[in-house]
């Protein structure tokens, strides 16, 4: 990290966010062999609301970047990292399954999820982006954009100064409150393709699994949506719960008043909180889901994470994605740094490349919308959990997450192109 108190006058190429989206791609740039700028308007370690679940796709990311150690590490740290080795998932009618990986034996075994504080992960990140390709500066806040011939001026509040980066390629990694897509005028939410969540930290939780599954509750009062705990290193767990937008504002749903009622007044939920003890008040965020896409690209600039609307609309994941949105990103902007251009045509790949991994998940979401949630939602599940197909699509897609991680390369369809 760069203690100067000025910020050059041009950079390449200029991340804005150093959460799991920005900090990735830098990390790749850098791999690559590519100078560039970081900013964040926070100094880490920070809190950021989320459900803490870390899946395959960060060993997998870290294998591609040559830091298998990285993966190691999280592992022989187990006062931050917490290895979930399945999960427990329970019907709107009270069934459950629980789903725990059994790892080949001539395989090397690593979890199907970590868990981990985002405060305590993107502090990790954060702290591997230091080489002479990254130029890192934290508690610097985007002020203002500009368009030039070249690319953009962003005026940047740091070390209590109003200083100007010029950059031939932005790199939004700034959040669904991103001040890029405010600029850009993106930022228009539809309740469609946009949950709302809760979310508390306990200590104490009874019932928890001994090889930490995350545990995810269809409940009656969260159709399109779902109550979670996961256990956290410490003794600790992450609970809280998220649901559609929409069906939030249709019903009137105060989630924080739902969350109580789970958690103190539900004779199959309550017992577990009698000795709880929670460490912080109840706190609430918004997830923007890739089934409505954003214009990721464009002349110079490309959103990442959640700025570009990555979130799995099935299971609210946005962590590894957006990670792999930062990985990607970065190898399309070498592509435009190498080249010499930086039109939304040059970068389109990157946006093609996203959509095609999440082309399954953003279908099934948007085919369960056609249907009448108040109707065929829970019978629905209901149905499926007895017939136990949830657990045998987990443990089949355990199995096949663990061998994409460490056996299948990231692929970049239309870097050539």
């Amino acid at each position: 990290m760069s203690q100067k108190n000025t910020l050059p006058s041009f950079t390449p190429i200029l991340i804005v966010g150093a959460g799991p989206a920005g900090a990735t791609a830098s990390l790749t740039l850098s791999h690559l062999g590519m100078e560039h700028l970081i900013i964040d308007k926070a100094t880490f370690p920070r809190d950021k609301i989320c459900g803490d679940g870390l899946d395959l796709k960060i060993p997998r990311i870290f294998k591609h970047l040559n830091r298998p150690e990285w993966t190691e590490e999280l592992l022989n740290t187990p006062d931050i990292f917490l290895p979930a080795w399945g999960v427990r998932m329970v019907a709107p009618n009270g069934r459950a399954t629980d789903n725990i990986y059994t790892p080949p034996a001539d395989t090397k075994a690593y979890p199907p999820f970590v868990t981990a504080k985002r405060q305590d992960f993107d502090n990790f990140l954060v702290n591997k982006i230091a080489s002479p390709y990254a130029d890192l500066r934290t508690d610097a806040s985007l002020e203002a954009l500009r368009r030039t011939p070249q690319g953009w001026e962003a005026d940047i509040l740091y070390q209590n100064q109003l200083q100007t980066v010029a950059c031939q390629l932005l790199m939004a990694a700034d959040g669904d409150h991103s001040t890029i897509l405010r600029h850009l005028q993106q930022r228009k939410i539809d309740r469609v393709h946009y949950a709302s969540s809760v979310r508390v930290y306990y200590k104490n939780v009874a019932g928890l699994h001994p090889q930490n599954l995350i545990e995810f509750h269809f409940r009656k009062e969260l159709p399109m949506g779902y109550f979670w705990i996961f256990p956290l290193p410490n003794g600790c767990a992450n609970v809280g719960l998220g649901i559609q937008s929409r069906i939030a504002a249709e019903r009137d749903v105060n989630l924080r008043a739902v969350l109580d009622k789970l958690l103190y007044h539900t004779p199959d939920i309550s017992p577990r909180f009698e000795q709880a003890q929670a460490l912080e008040p109840v706190k609430g965020w918004g997830i923007p889901l890739a089934s409505r896409r954003r214009n990721c690209v464009g002349d110079n600039y490309m959103l990442l994470g959640d700025a570009a609307s990555l979130v799995n609309p099935l299971n609210g994941e946005g962590i590894g994605t957006a990670m792999l949105s930062g990985y990607i990103a970065a190898h399309y902007a070498q592509k435009a740094i190498q080249r010499n251009n930086f039109t939304a045509q040059t970068l389109a790949g990157y946006e093609q490349d996203m959509s095609l991994r999440l082309q399954d998940e953003v279908k099934a979401y948007n085919m369960a919308l056609r249907f009448d949630h108040k109707r065929w939602y829970f019978p629905t599940l209901n149905t499926l959990f007895a017939l136990n197909i949830p657990n045998r699509w987990m443990k089949k897609s355990m199995h096949q997450w663990h061998n994409t991680a460490f056996e299948q390369e990231i692929k970049l369809r239309f870097l050539n192109q």
